[in-house]
């Protein structure tokens, strides 16, 4: 299966800032993300990641699966929504469910720790990275939670989405 890391980053590694802001992310970046989820089929996210998308309003991401990774299960089953399931399973368990359910790539978009868990158990084939023109001092690390792991790149092309963001892609070896 094909599992696609999507992060809008700053240059110094930083995916969200204090309180899980993520306001400096670029419109454009919002649509290639939108189309890369569109042709995965599902988004995967960690809690925090949900929170914030949801108070922006850009929860559920209409089309596609929305699979959400959090250890409060019953308390946020309570939200119905058709495309959204909760799951406090693995990594390695939402692949699992994804591939039973057809899909043949898996689109994981958030946050650190949800990335380094899967980038941990070297799960992750692809990265894209949206290069953000912004430094942050404090926030969340794209591969927060994670000790210790290394991963080898090899870099595919870069595509400039908008006159300030550029989007550089990885295939790991």
């Amino acid at each position: 299966m094909k599992v696609l890391l999507y992060m809008a980053v700053t240059p110094n590694g930083i995916i969200a800032g204090k309180k899980d802001d993520t306001s400096w992310v670029g419109e454009a970046d919002w649509n290639e993300f939108l189309y890369q989820a569109k042709k995965a089929g599902n988004v995967v996210l960690g809690s925090r990641t949900y929170e914030a998308m949801k108070k922006e309003k850009r929860f559920p991401v209409p089309g596609v699966l929305n699979v959400v990774m959090t250890k409060r299960v019953k308390q946020l089953s309570k939200n119905k929504w058709d495309n959204v399931i909760f799951t406090n399973d693995t990594p390695r368990g939402v692949l699992k469910h994804l591939l039973e359910k057809g899909y043949k790539k898996a689109l994981i978009a958030g946050g650190g720790k949800i990335s380094g868990s899967f980038i941990g158990a070297k799960l992750i084939t692809d990265l894209y990275l949206t290069i953000e023109p912004v430094v942050i001092g404090r926030g969340t690390k794209i591969f927060d939670y994670v000790k210790d792991f290394s991963a080898k790149l090899k870099f595919i092309e870069s595509v400039q989405i908008s006159d300030h963001e550029i989007q550089l892609r990885y295939r790991v070896l």
